[in-house]
């Protein structure tokens, strides 16, 4: 067995007596930055824990020297600097215990486990209450002796007084709405409604419905009489009297009268709508709007929802064991699909746009909206229809192009959880979880979106108001800012349950990973990871889990649209499949202008947040990875997981790679439940017929909702071959950044052919340059020494015979095929060459330069080498 909060990926003998292999501090003169001996730092610098020397947050993998600070500092100065630990970590960890001597496996660099991001903990369970308590009191509260909500106003439909026809006392036997005419006098078809003031009625009239033509009580419109003494009036009463300047007399009549019906049909179960097209759009369009009807529609449809998600989980199933056996076939199947599907109908709307009454009549827009809106309609979904199915173009280019690694991660991913057959039970489990949830936050927010007051004093005589026979009932607009607050903790909580599976997932995967190898392959599997996954997630890492389920939706819609813009269009290296493979030159050519636009524009308008250095994907799934092996906090270890990919550039390349296998899984399987779900509500009767109950008012609201629930379920089933495949990938790189030597035991063979080819080759770091001045062995050198440094750059000093008989050194036979590099040429540190970060590197044929014989800065950074294995360090 192994020590509780431990991966099962690690020996258990091996990690307790970790504590007595680690070497301690050495006795020399130690940098500001926990990094190694002053005289050997390097800004930038990995140590051997796998981190920069750069002053960053102090975690297990950094602890500082005991009594070490900066000359000048009488504090610890990483309390202010940035990317510093949370000013909370003191309260969540314990100061006496250090982390290297603590339990770190000297082999995976696996940290024990440890509490991360308590406070947030706390923060998500405070707004919980507060959610809580909101709906509470929102539920309990009475305004002038009526509910201050009421769900049922958003299905039922209310009179003249704002009673609930077929609810509330009086009209209780009335269930439907009837909107009377304008004018009370007329007999034939109405020409206006009173849209504001109808009544409720037992049975929508209709000449072909015995007993439903009786005459309709309605509010008569207000008549108002108005008299005046004053000589222009045209109503004169006398005046003059008691010394009165002017008399007034105003008489206002407010009267119910009994009117002819129309013809009318039942709409949604509670709605008397006019036969005559005109009149039924100023209803639709006015009181019962769409956004009415589809709040209303959720209710009494959980039913179908449940069906559509068993369905969706179903598929999900289907999916990932298809893609593990025939995924081009599915992929190419699903593009090409789509892509019919939406170039079929794009033409056909724009044909039918066209000014040919033969075509017209096809298209159903004509018939029910005006000309002019119809055609403005059907030009903007057409165009837009078209301008998909050129995208989806693009992409089967680009998988055509990059199938082959495609293939590669998901034999790697499908190795990786067919191995531990458990990894297949959460998906199921967030599943259920995330209806259940969906349910309960939806069923809660209803109340909120019904909130209101009535106002019964609605006849105003000489700028006062009297009460009246009619009432309204209106929205309460002060309550917006506490819906916003209910919906992003919903957002909040559902993106938990997804940040909770990735998180089981990326445990599976990291202790899979770190399970030697016998022989050349892995061949057992560690005891149900996902359990003692959710154990460590809820124990130890629920507050990082409730932080980046607050930050990673809201960064994720940008990596969407970067991921959409970067596969609609075809690349330099476009490829076409299949019979249309001689249109490859066209597409490439294509491309290259596509390519040379795009990058033109996201220089100069693409935020720095946007781009793929930037905070949307510094914030991603890959961060609950690093959180489990350091056992860090959600914030470093962003930090953190973003420097180790970015110094393995093969890592970096193929990250997120099965982006595309996800966004087809999600959509497909979303569509089907989707369909499936509007199909239920139509067939079935309770949800179908007018008359019922529980009758659907908008079938389409529904399955919207369901493509939008099953997508969100299905992609939990994705993160089975994407996270896990992103998750490989980060190990690997990790584990080669910690201990070098321990790849082989630990690499699978599913991913050697892709990044296995670089495992003996020293990563490269990229911070130099961006770092604070103090961070710098310069800055800390006394006066004098930085006056000569001065100096020397300004060419006071000269003939470096050093320097001068380093460069004239021939270069080693392996790699005089790659000729001398130019005089911009400048490498990364594990660039064979030797060139040195961000430096000129000057050949010895070139003549000596002003300020030294190499461009940049008279100083050598980040480890760079010559061929002689001179300048290490800081020259």
């Amino acid at each position: 067995g192994c020590p509780r909060g431990r991966l099962w990926a690690r020996p258990a003998s091996r990690a307790m007596d970790s504590r007595m292999e680690m070497e301690p501090y050495p006795a020399e003169p130690m940098s500001p930055y926990g990094a190694g001996p002053m005289d050997s730092y390097s800004p930038g610098a990995m140590d051997q824990y796998g981190q920069t020397g750069d002053w960053q947050q102090q975690d297990m993998y950094f602890p500082p020297p005991d009594g070490v600070s900066p000359s000048g500092y009488t504090q610890d100065p990483s309390s202010s600097m940035p990317g510093d630990n949370t000013s909370y970590q003191r309260f969540t960890e314990q100061s006496n215990s250090s982390p290297v001597a603590g339990g770190i496996d000297p082999e995976t660099g696996i940290a024990p486990r440890r509490l991360t991001d308590l406070v947030c903990t706390v923060i998500f369970a405070i707004y919980v209450l507060g959610m809580i308590l909101l709906v509470v009191i929102v539920r309990c509260k009475m305004v002038d002796g009526h509910k201050y909500s009421d769900v049922r106003r958003l299905t039922h439909g209310m009179d003249y007084q704002a009673r609930l026809c077929g609810v509330d006392e009086g009209v209780e036997d009335k269930p439907f709405v009837f909107w009377c005419r304008s004018n009370p006098s007329e007999w034939w078809a109405p020409s206006e409604l009173d849209l504001w003031n109808p009544s409720c009625v037992k049975q929508c009239p209709h000449v072909s419905v015995p007993g439903s033509h009786a005459p309709v009580p309605c509010l008569y419109p207000e008549q108002k009489y108005f008299c005046s003494s004053a000589p222009n009036a045209k109503c004169k009463i006398p005046g003059g009297q008691f010394g009165n300047v002017i008399n007034f007399h105003v008489q206002s009549q407010q009267s119910i009268v009994f009117t002819n019906p129309y013809n009318t049909k039942p709409i949604g179960g509670r709605f008397c709508l006019p036969v005559n097209i005109t009149l039924r759009q100023s209803i639709l369009r006015g009181p019962l709007n769409a956004g009415v009807r589809s709040l209303g529609s959720f209710q009494d449809c959980w039913g179908a929802l449940f069906f559509a998600v068993l369905v969706a989980v179903a598929f999900s199933y289907f999916y990932v064991l298809l893609m593990n056996e025939c995924a081009k076939l599915l992929v190419y199947g699903f593009l090409g699909s789509a892509l019919a599907a939406f170039g079929i109908s794009g033409i056909f709307l724009l044909v039918t746009a066209l000014p040919f009454p033969e075509v017209r009549h096809l298209n159903p827009l004509f018939n029910t909206h005006t000309e002019l809106m119809a055609l403005v309609i059907t030009c903007s979904f057409g165009l837009f229809l078209v301008s998909v199915t050129c995208a989806i173009s693009g992409t089967i280019t680009h998988v055509a192009h990059h199938w082959g690694h495609i293939r590669e991660l998901m034999r790697a991913a499908s190795e990786c959880f067919l191995a531990m057959r458990s990894m297949l039970i959460p998906p199921l489990l967030e599943a259920l979880w995330k209806f259940f949830l969906a349910w309960i936050l939806t069923a809660n927010f209803l109340p909120l979106i019904s909130v209101g007051w009535y106002d019964d004093h609605r006849t105003e005589i000489d700028g006062q108001k009297f009460k009246g026979l009619n009432t309204r009932f209106y929205f309460d607009w002060s309550m917006t800012p506490w819906i916003l607050f209910y919906l992003l903790g919903s957002v909040w909580i559902m993106e938990l349950c997804t940040a909770f599976g990735q998180f089981l997932v990326a445990f599976s995967v990291i202790s899979w990973y770190f399970l030697k190898k016998e022989g050349s392959s892995k061949t057992g599997a560690p005891p149900l990871p996902p359990l003692h996954g959710t154990l460590d997630g809820v124990v130890y890492h629920f507050g990082s889990l409730c932080l980046g389920a607050a930050i990673v939706p809201w960064v994720r819609p940008i990596r969407v649209f970067n991921w959409i813009l970067d596969e609609s269009f075809p690349s330099a290296t476009a490829e076409c499949c299949g019979p249309v493979a001689f249109c490859t030159p066209c597409c490439q050519c294509l491309g290259k202008g596509f390519g040379a636009c795009e990058g033109a524009c996201r220089r100069h308008f693409t935020p720095p947040c946007c781009t793929r250095k930037g905070c949307s994907y510094k914030y991603t799934k890959n961060v609950y990875s690093d959180i489990i092996i350091r056992s860090q906090h959600f914030l470093p270890a962003a930090e953190r997981s973003s420097i180790i990919i970015n110094t393995h550039k093969a890592c970096e390349k193929y990250l997120m790679s099965l982006t595309i296998i996800t966004v087809i899984g999600v959509i497909s399987i979303g569509s089907i439940s989707a369909m499936l779900t509007y199909v239920i509500v139509l067939r079935t009767p309770s949800l179908s017929d007018p008359t019922s109950s529980s009758f659907v008012t908008s079938p389409m609201a529904v399955a919207l909702y369901a493509f939008c629930l099953c997508g969100s379920v299905t992609y939990g089933f994705m993160s089975l071959f994407d996270h896990a495949a992103d998750t490989l990938l980060y190990c690997y790189a990790w584990n080669k950044k910690f201990n070098k030597e321990t790849v082989e035991q630990f690499m699978p063979d599913s991913i050697d052919s892709l990044v296995g080819h670089m495992k003996d080759k020293e990563d490269g770091f990229q911070y130099f340059g961006n770092a604070r001045p103090e961070m710098y062995l310069a800055s800390w050198m006394p006066k004098k020494y930085r006056e000569r440094a001065l100096q020397s750059k300004t060419g006071s000093l000269k003939n470096p015979p050093q320097a001068t008989q380093r460069q004239q050194q021939p270069q080693p036979p392996a790699l005089s095929g790659r000729g001398p590099p130019d005089v911009s040429y400048a490498g990364a540190s594990d660039d064979p060459g030797g060139q040195y970060i961000n430096m000129g590197h000057v050949s010895p044929d070139q003549p000596e330069m002003e300020g030294g014989y190499y461009y940049g800065a008279p100083m050598y950074s980040s480890g760079g080498q010559d061929y002689t294995g001179g300048y290490a360090g800081a020259g």
